[in-house]
């Protein structure tokens, strides 16, 4: 599945809905189940490509002017909110991350989100069968939908987050969201990252 295709996916789930994110990830999930289990696999892979490259510490600094304290997993659900709002905008946000100030940035649809990298694994995994081995199942599913272990931070330092700083970069943002508390450095604990299979 190449990139264009998957975003193809995307557009669909979420032009057939409004901008709740549950209704968009049910509606993918029905999606992957049209799909024949190798698309799902290169679907997934596809995914964890995509949201590698939005994993960088301006994007996490204008999610954390939004919201407050952002840790690595609720990061992680923002990065998946992103995808989920389709090529145009993501693309857009990574270009200019202040954009995000256009968008309806909302906990409990970041938190709905965070179920699109585990979206692969639900397809995959069959109905229950009592006479079934759902553990060699569910590891045979881990396996096929392994990818490269990534950093559970961004690479290169984190910008400088006092209020003259963030306010330049971030004009939009810091006009419509108050700075309280953004000062304090970014708490990354490894392992809290919700992130895709992958290697150990």
């Amino acid at each position: 599945m190449n990139e264009r295709r998957f975003w193809r996916l995307v557009r669909r789930a979420h032009t057939a809905e409004r901008d709740e994110t549950a209704p968009i990830i049910a509606l993918l999930l029905g999606l992957l189940h049209q799909e024949a289990a190798p698309d799902v696999i290169r679907f997934h892979r596809r995914l964890a490509e995509v949201h590698r490259r939005a994993y960088r510490w301006d994007l996490w600094t204008a999610f954390r002017i939004v919201l407050g304290e952002v840790d690595a997993a609720l990061f992680s659900d923002a990065v998946s909110w992103l995808i989920l709002r389709g090529k145009r905008t993501f693309r857009r946000t990574l270009v200019d991350p202040d954009f995000l100030a256009s968008l309806p940035v909302e906990r409990v649809d970041l938190a709905a989100a965070g179920r699109l990298l585990g979206l692969a694994h639900e397809r995959l995994t069959p109905s229950h069968d009592p006479d079934a081995d759902l553990l060699l199942i569910q590891q045979a599913i881990s396996e096929a939908l392994r990818v490269p272990r990534s950093s559970p931070v961004p690479p290169g330092e984190l910008p400088s987050m006092d209020g003259e700083s963030l306010r330049a970069r971030y004009p939009r943002l810091c006009g419509r969201y108050p700075l309280d508390g953004i000062a304090a450095p970014v708490q990354v604990a490894p392992g809290r990252r919700r992130d895709v299979v992958s290697d150990a």
